[in-house]
């Protein structure tokens, strides 16, 4: 019984050890999404053209979901309400009373596409794109 036990013993430790290490690996290799946190100046449009002042302009997504825009083009108007993501879709929620805006997005480190289908009221629908930078 004496070296059978040691034996399994010694086979149970490594096998534990083993499973350990590469958990660690796995966790080590996954790509880390970027996050959206932070402010986000607007960069550039598809559609419509920009103007001087919009570039002034930012989106702040902080962190608890809470969410602030600055809209220098409208008396340096300040929108502030929530946000929150799932995959390649953000929802934002406005504390004024605006209909929420839900947006496709690509996001990397440091630039955040966000796209817009707004519904056409004669006969086509709209797709605004803005992209901002970190």
């Amino acid at each position: 019984m004496g070296n059978g036990f040691k034996f399994w013993s010694l086979a149970v430790i490594v096998a534990l050890i083993a499973g350990f290490t590469s958990c660690k690996k796995d966790e080590d290799n996954k790509e880390k999404e970027p996050g959206i946190e932070g402010r986000w100046q607007l960069d550039q449009t598809v559609y419509p053209e920009l103007g001087e002042c919009e570039l002034k302009s930012y989106r702040e997504f902080l962190n608890g979901g809470k969410y602030r825009a600055l809209d220098v083009c409208n008396d340096n108007s300040i929108t502030d309400g929530t946000w929150t993501k799932n995959g390649d879709k953000l929802t934002i929620k406005f504390d004024n009373g605006d209909p929420d805006a839900a947006y496709s997005i690509v996001l990397t480190e440091d630039n955040l596409k966000l796209s817009i289908t707004v519904e056409g009221t004669v006969v086509f629908n709209k797709t605004y794109v803005r992209v901002y930078v970190k």
